[in-house]
């Protein structure tokens, strides 16, 4: 990387725009949204590649292309996000004439200067690491043109008419040609003015454009694995276990005082499960706490410290919402059980359909959504809203209920969401009262993470 030259992008010495073509109606995902306005994980896959450029402060605009039904939709999409460098403009038929949309938009913009650089990004490759948008820019502003390559996975062969094989590439000589992709603004301006309707119709690739037309070959940056696209609906389940796995930062803790735990065991667990974990009071978003029911629950102190530790997370307009696994350890309530499962009764109609109405008392109103999930490792649930009057603190009896549990739990999530005054939903897992934390109790907690919320929006599981 030449020093000088990235220290001049991140200073703004050299401008930096951003082009996305979103104005693809995703033939291949076969739905009836296109793949970038689907959700995962709450987030429309968009707001997800937006925000992997918007958080860069030298990235000048970025430039959404969209179809023009779509315009305002988006618009107002970007808004509730908080992206506010974003322009939201027609697309064409096609990738290309998407794009020279988009190349034509930031010449009519006041702070316009040819001297500029211009990052070209698919909206459907939400995974993109902010060193490999700066390596690309700073190749762009030293050769003109710069492209991602991977390696070649599958062997590339042709066929005839007949169907029959007529040539096989040699792989070591080829390379996948990935994004993004950046040129100085005079670059790819110029190649676009001079494609054909051929070029607009047919062609996918802006690096050979700025080959054939403005003379400028492309130097290539080595990419990473996470460069996929959101193609087909298979990729939807994958992006959604990518985002958990590298967006979960766990912090581990215990407020237990006769029942002493040692953490060491589920710190090597989540390092085993490649986990991102956090200690003492360092930034998180999932937390495992390990509780005795028996004791008061000192809920300011509690919701004091996962508040300061999400308020810690980098800013991000994409962040996963705040996950609560709440784990009880006693010796009092139960005998030994190999990990973090319920009695069955906790599990019967009748339980559940009381633990229902409970949590229902705390929320705002009717309209509210609640989802719950119910299996041998825990009860899930996700409130949308909840009521801000206080909730006391609460002391469970030997004889605890399940109907308890979820009240403690629910004070537990309350609290925080009056702390964190956010909008945003907070997920919650509560377990069965567990003896001691055995291994398989430790693995069960790291599934339970790795599970997280529910996969899909409801309406893209509609879909499917």
């Amino acid at each position: 990387m030449d020093v000088s030259t990235s220290a001049e992008i991140e200073s703004g010495k050299i401008t930096v725009d951003v082009i996305l073509p979103a104005a693809g109606s995703s033939e291949r995902m076969k739905l009836p949204v296109s793949k970038q306005f689907l959700q995962v994980q709450g987030k429309h896959i968009v707001a997800y590649t937006v925000d992997s450029f918007h958080r860069l402060p030298w990235i000048r605009h970025i430039v959404v292309t969209v179809d023009s039904a779509h315009i305002e939709f988006t618009q107002k999409l970007m808004s509730n996000y908080g992206f506010n460098r974003v322009i939201v403009c027609a697309g064409g038929s096609t990738r290309h004439r998407s794009i020279f949309s988009g190349v034509n938009a930031l010449r009519k913009l006041p702070d316009y200067t040819e001297s500029g650089l211009v990052i070209i990004h698919d909206s459907a490759r939400p995974l993109v690491p902010a060193d490999i948008i700066l390596k690309v820019a700073e190749a762009a502003q030293l050769h003109g043109a710069a492209g991602v390559t991977r390696p070649l996975v599958s062997t590339v062969i042709k066929g005839d008419a007949s169907h029959m094989l007529t040539e096989s590439l040699d792989r070591r000589h080829y390379r996948n040609s990935e994004m993004p992709q950046a040129f100085r603004y005079n670059v790819i301006a110029s190649a676009y003015e001079k494609c054909t309707q051929d070029d607009f119709d047919f062609g996918t690739e802006c690096l050979l454009l700025a080959l054939k037309y403005s003379k400028c070959p492309a130097f290539l940056v080595e990419g990473t694995e996470d460069l996929w696209k959101v193609t087909y609906q298979k990729d939807l389940f994958l992006l959604d276990s990518v985002l958990k796995a590298k967006n979960s930062i766990v912090s581990v803790w215990s407020v237990l005082k006769d029942n002493p735990v040692s953490l060491e065991e589920i710190w090597s667990e989540l390092n085993s499960k490649l986990i991102q974990k956090t200690e003492g009071d360092g930034a998180a978003n999932t937390f495992v706490i390990l509780l005795d029911p028996l004791e008061t629950l000192h809920l300011d102190d509690l919701t004091f410290r996962i508040s300061n530790q999400l308020r810690s997370l980098p800013h991000s307009s994409v962040n996963l919402r705040p996950l609560l696994l709440l784990i009880f350890v006693s010796n009092e309530i139960v005998q030994e059980r190999p990990g973090l499962e319920f009695d069955n009764s906790c599990l019967q109609d009748g339980e559940i359909s009381q633990s229902s109405q409970l949590i229902r008392k705390h929320l705002v109103s009717s309209d509210v959504t609640i989802s719950s999930q119910c299996s041998s490792l825990g009860v899930q649930f996700t409130a949308e809203k909840l009521d801000r009057s206080h909730c006391p603190d609460l002391t469970l009896d030997s004889h605890v209920s399940h109907v308890q549990f979820m009240q403690l739990c629910l004070n537990v999530l309350q609290q925080v969401k009056v702390k964190l005054k956010t909008k945003e939903s907070v997920d919650f897992i509560t377990t069965g009262v567990i003896s001691k934390i055995t291994s398989l109790a430790v693995n069960e907690m790291v599934e339970l993470i790795s599970l997280r919320s529910s996969c899909l929006d409801n309406q893209v599981l509609s879909y499917l």
